[in-house]
């Protein structure tokens, strides 16, 4: 008893199709949803629109796709958009057109907020740096200065100049 080649089990099909998500993604292209990510790979790119840091903070962490789903669910709600711009599947979410790339530009502004603020805080502890050797060469200066006048002063003063007569007599008479 030999199967014709030609012939297909419909209900074979519908199960290997049903069970590889196919069924579900045409159903959610033909609704509007062309554009797709898994959701490690959403998680991976989009992770930076998160308003607080995952637990752990490992990206690649999870140990399941309910996992990585309730992740991508939280990122989605953190960006505060529409659900009806958006689906998740089993391993993947889906989005209308334009929704990823109103994502990505998101996620490019925020880092470059970030970028800028941490630039701005590296120069201010440059410049903080710089304003601390300038006031240390500014106190040397004054000190050096001090030094100078009492040092002025003192060979000007009339019992320096005694001192500095007899003081190579009495090292003399001591070493004798």
């Amino acid at each position: 008893h030999r199967q014709n080649e030609a012939v297909m089990e419909i209900v074979h099909v519908r199960s290997q199709l049903r069970s590889t998500g196919i069924l579900q993604s045409i159903r959610l292209y033909r609704e509007g949803f062309p554009d797709r990510l898994s959701f490690a790979d959403f998680r991976r790119q989009f992770e930076v629109l998160r308003i607080t840091p995952f637990e752990g903070g490992d990206v690649d962490g999870g140990d399941s796709v309910f996992d990585e789903r309730e992740a991508v669910i939280t990122i989605l709600d953190d960006c505060e958009l529409d659900e009806s711009r958006y689906r998740t599947g089993i391993s993947k979410v889906f989005f209308k057109p334009g929704v990823l790339s109103d994502l990505q530009l998101e996620k490019e502004q925020k880092l470059n907020n970030f970028v800028i603020a941490l630039q701005s805080v590296c120069r201010g502890a440059i410049a903080r740096k710089r304003v601390d050797g300038l006031m240390m060469k500014h106190s040397a200066v004054s000190v050096i200065q001090r030094n100078a006048l009492i040092h002025a002063d003192l060979q000007a003063w009339s019992w320096w100049k005694l001192f500095a007569r007899v003081k190579p007599l009495i090292k003399v008479h001591s070493a004798k």
